[in-house]
């Protein structure tokens, strides 16, 4: 009934541009989903969004795979000390990269996190609410510090994978093959009454602030 308090001119700018653009409007940090928009944005988007969710029992297999694969790596561990928060996490961002876009990061593969776009999401995910760029908002990313360079440039790069993720499912479209990800599920989907298909913005702003919450939640 009553619009949502808009939230987002509290924070760091890096919050907003990181969490979305044509979301990250209407709730706070990482509570803000598609449903939290208003209005014709909010039935826009769902529109789209609601196909995609229709029949996930695709992305059963990705599961299937990437636990036996954290299984097999956990055996080889020492069993006095077996590291389950750090298997989970990569197990959990391995799902993640596979049914949202298509892309395989690999850290079931290895000790250390060499991936530059999973680098990328943990450095804003630790750095974006520090006290320092909270309480200074937008007059502290005005400065000329590295923090704030480093920080956009970590968010230059994930928008490079949606970016390219995007660019390769539209390349390697067929309409017989069924879609990898949900992603490829979204590109795929258009409002049947208005024809209206996610821009460029809206279909990234809408796989990261996915991509944030289900990990959050997941690793919960």
């Amino acid at each position: 009934m009553f619009r949502k308090a808009d939230f987002s001119s509290f924070l760091p700018p890096i919050v907003a541009k990181f969490l979305g653009q044509s979301v990250f409007r209407y709730a706070p940090k990482l509570l803000q989903l598609t449903y939290s928009t208003n209005g014709d944005q909010w039935k826009g988007q769902r529109v789209i969004m609601n196909p995609a969710f229709a029949d996930v029992s695709g992305f059963t297999d990705i599961f299937t795979q990437k636990t036996i694969k954290a299984l097999d790596r956990l055996k080889t561990k020492d069993t006095n000390a077996i590291p389950i928060d750090k298997m989970l996490v990569k197990l959990t961002l391995d799902i993640l990269g596979q049914t949202i876009f298509d892309y395989d990061f690999k850290l079931l593969d290895s000790e250390d996190i060499n991936d530059k776009y999973v680098k990328a999401y943990q450095y804003i995910i630790k750095h974006m609410n520090d006290p320092i760029r909270v309480l200074g908002g937008k007059m502290y990313e005005k400065l000329p510090l590295q923090a704030n360079k480093d920080i956009y440039e970590a968010n230059d790069t994930l928008n490079e994978l949606v970016n390219n993720v995007a660019e390769k499912a539209r390349k390697e479209y067929d309409p017989d093959v069924a879609p990898r990800s949900l992603l490829e599920m979204i590109l795929r989907t258009r409002d049947a009454e208005t024809g209206h298909v996610f821009t460029e913005q809206e279909l990234r702003d809408n796989m990261i602030i996915f991509f944030v919450s289900v990990r959050v939640v997941l690793t919960k």
